[in-house]
C-alpha cells in the first residue's frame, strides 16, 4: 500500500497494489461467466439500494458524521486538508470525525452499532464490504442528482462495476490510487554517460538500458532496475489468479509464465538478483539503484528528501511494458463507501459530492493525489505543491492508460503467495517455469478449498 506526501499536508501517498485486468496482451481471458463489466458479483449479498437524497433540507442543521478508513491510505493532515476543509466550506454545520479500521475493527464497530457513515477505501477493500453487506447502493443517487458517470476516466468505473456487480455502484470514486512510473536516478546516467530512459519503452528495451548502467564502479556495485516482487511486473497484462466463479486457481496461464520468463530476465542482469526488495533503500538512501519502476506514492519519499534539505535528482518516465500493449500498469480506485444502515445517508452524500468539484479534484491533484476524473489539465496539474516535481516530467504517469485489474477475488492473497514461492524455486534452479506454476496453481486450489 503506497502513501502519499503533501506540503503542508505533511508526508502520504496512496500506494495500493494493483490486481490483474484484461488488457491488449490476448493472453488473459475473462474467467468463466464474468465479462469485464461486471455481470456477475464478486459475492452474492446484495446490499440495499439508497434512497435519493431529500431536497428539502435544514442546511443549517447540526450534523456530526464518522469517515472510515480501510484498505487505504490517508494522513490526518490530508483528511483535514482535503476531506473536512472543502466539505465545511459549503456546508460549516457539518463535522466530520475520522475512523481509523482494521479487520478487527470492523467487526468491534458493527456489533457496537456504530459503524461510520461512509468509509475512504480502495476498491480492494469493497471485497470485504460486499461479503458483510455493508455498503448501500448509490447508483439510484447518482441518477437522481444527475451525476454525469462520463466524467470519470473508465477504467475506474469499469473497476467499480465489477466489484459492485451489474445495475449497482457500490463506491463513489474520489482519487485514483495507483498510477506508475518509472522513475531514474539522473546521477547515475550521467556518470556512465548513458541517455535517461523515455516514454513507452518495453520491458526489454529497458534492460538493455539497464545493462549499460549496471557496473561495479569504485568498488561499488550498480544496479539497473528493480521492480519490488514478480507480481508487480505483471502490471499492465492485467491477469487474474484465481477464477471468481469457479474458484480455481489461474496460475498457469500464459500471461503468469511471460511475468516469470520476464521477471528471470530481470534477475540476470549484473547485480540485479535478489535486490528487488530493498529497491526503496537502494534508490534513496544509497543511491546505487538506477531505476526503479513502481508505483506514485513513491513520490511521498522523493517530498520528505526535499523538505529535508537533501533532494533526489530523479526524473520520471512511462512505467516499462509489454510488446505493443496499450497498458503500461493496472488501477486501482480509492473513493467512499456509504453505510447501509446510517441514518445520515443524505449528509454523507452531499458531504461526498462536495469533493468530486473541479476545484477540489485541482487542490488534490497538485498535492500528488492523481484525479479520476477525465480532465487533461488535472493531470497537468499533478504535484504542482510539491517541491520535489518541480520541473519533473510528470507527463510519464499519464502517457498511457491504466487498465482495469482483472477479476479480483478474495483469493489473491493467497495466489500472490504462492507466485513468490514460486519464483524463488525458478531464481534458484530447483525447478522451471512451467513445473514452478503448475504447483503453485494445485497449491492454490487447495488453499481456495480450505478457505471457501
Amino acid at each position: 500500500m503506497r502513501l502519499l506526501f503533501m506540503v503542508p499536508l505533511c508526508f502520504a501517498l496512496i500506494f495500493v497494489s494493483a490486481c490483474g485486468g484484461t488488457t491488449g496482451s490476448g493472453n488473459s481471458a475473462a474467467p468463466s461467466g464474468t465479462t469485464k463489466s461486471g455481470d456477475a458479483a464478486p459475492s452474492a449479498s446484495t446490499p440495499a439500494a439508497s434512497k435519493a437524497p431529500a431536497n428539502d433540507f435544514n442546511p443549517n442543521e447540526k450534523v456530526a458524521l464518522k469517515m472510515g478508513l480501510i484498505g487505504a491510505g490517508l494522513t490526518d493532515e490530508e483528511f483535514q486538508n482535503l476531506i473536512v476543509a472543502p466539505i465545511q466550506k459549503v456546508y460549516p454545520n457539518v463535522s466530520i470525525e475520522l475512523v481509523r479500521m482494521n479487520p478487527a475493527k470492523v467487526e468491534e464497530l458493527l456489533t457496537a452499532k456504530d459503524y461510520p457513515d461512509f468509509t475512504f477505501m480502495n476498491s480492494g477493500a469493497m471485497l470485504r464490504d460486499v461479503e458483510y453487506s455493508l455498503p448501500v447502493d448509490i447508483l439510484p443517487w447518482v441518477k437522481k442528482n444527475n451525476i454525469d458517470l462520463s466524467q470519470f476516466d473508465s477504467a475506474f468505473t469499469d473497476l467499480i462495476d465489477y466489484y459492485s456487480g451489474k445495475g449497482k455502484m457500490f463506491l463513489l470514486p474520489l482519487w485514483s490510487a495507483s498510477i506508475s512510473a518509472n522513475f531514474y536516478n539522473k546521477d547515475i546516467f550521467d556518470k556512465f554517460g548513458v541517455g535517461y530512459p523515455k516514454d513507452n519503452m518495453t520491458w526489454d528495451e529497458t534492460f538493455e538500458l539497464a545493462r549499460k548502467v549496471a557496473r561495479v564502479d569504485s568498488g561499488t556495485q550498480y544496479i539497473g532496475i528493480a521492480v519490488g516482487g514478480v507480481h508487480n511486473m505483471e502490471s499492465g497484462l492485467g491477469t487474474p489468479l484465481a477464477d471468481p466463479v469457479t474458484h480455481k486457481g489461474l496460475l498457469e496461464s500464459d500471461n503468469w509464465k511471460l511475468v516469470f520468463q520476464t521477471y528471470d530476465k530481470l534477475q540476470k542482469i549484473p547485480g540485479n538478483y535478489n535486490h528487488g526488495q530493498g529497491m526503496p533503500k537502494m534508490f534513496e538512501t544509497d543511491k546505487v539503484l538506477a531505476m526503479m519502476a513502481s508505483y506514485v506514492g513513491r513520490i511521498g519519499e522523493f517530498e520528505k528528501l526535499y523538505q529535508a534539505g537533501t533532494p533526489m535528482n530523479f526524473d520520471i518516465a512511462t512505467f516499462p511494458s509489454y510488446g505493443n500493449s496499450k497498458y503500461a500498469s493496472v488501477t486501482d480506485v480509492s473513493g467512499l463507501s456509504f453505510y447501509v444502515n446510517s441514518s445520515k445517508q443524505d449528509w454523507a452524500f452531499r458531504a461526498a459530492m462536495v469533493l468530486l468539484k473541479k476545484e477540489n479534484q485541482l487542490e488534490a491533484a497538485q498535492n500528488g493525489r492523481a484525479s479520476v476524473l477525465k480532465d487533461k489539465e488535472l493531470q497537468k496539474q499533478f504535484g504542482a505543491k510539491l517541491g520535489s516535481m518541480k520541473g519533473k516530467h510528470i507527463e510519464g504517469f499519464f502517457t498511457k492508460p491504466t487498465a482495469m485489474p482483472g477479476f479480483p477475488t478474495k483469493y489473491d492473497d493467497l495466489g500472490n503467495k504462492r507466485l513468490n514461492d514460486a519464483i524463488k524455486k525458478v531464481l534458484d534452479g530447483s525447478a522451471d517455469i512451467n513445473s514452478a506454476l503448475r504447483e503453485a496453481n494445485e497449491l492454490l486450489n487447495q488453499d481456495i478449498a480450505a478457505n471457501p
